[in-house]
């Protein structure tokens, strides 16, 4: 498999310098990497110009939300670049390089599936992701 076929898909809101150390990680790797910049302010967008110039970088006007930056990503990938797979990731560092390799290892096996993620450990999760786990675990 080569990491080439795979495109990344990151929706982006305010992004810190964590959004930088992460795509540089994907470029060594030859993934595809698409960010929507999902209208985030002035001074965010100083991070979205330190991006590698291979990065492919889709601009909301205004803030949309995450759901929408993720269909104009996944809109953009399925008109314009051909691969095996799509990888969503978090701009915010929630995700590990690591991560994101051991899917697409599995992805790259698994042709055709849909992989869903989940978090063990919630320690580090923003609280909006604790208050989302515990609510899907009181079925609400």
């Amino acid at each position: 498999m080569n990491n080439h076929e795979i495109a990344i898909l990151i929706p982006a809101y305010n992004p810190s310098e964590s959004l930088i150390n992460l795509t540089n990680l994907l470029i060594e790797e030859k993934y595809i990497i698409v960010v929507v910049n999902d209208g985030s302010n002035e001074e965010s967008n100083k991070i979205f110009k330190k991006l590698n110039k291979d990065i492919i970088i889709i601009n909301h006007l205004k803030n949309m939300g995450k759901g929408t930056a993720l269909k104009t990503g996944f809109n953009y990938i399925k008109d314009n670049i051909e691969c095996i797979g799509v990888i969503t990731a978090d701009a915010d560092g929630q995700h590990l390089f690591e991560d994101i390799k051991n899917v697409s290892e599995y992805l790259a096996k698994n042709d055709g599936s849909i992989i869903l993620g989940s978090r063990t450990n919630m320690k580090s999760a923003p609280f909006r992701s604790k208050f989302r786990k515990l609510l899907d675990q009181k079925n609400i």
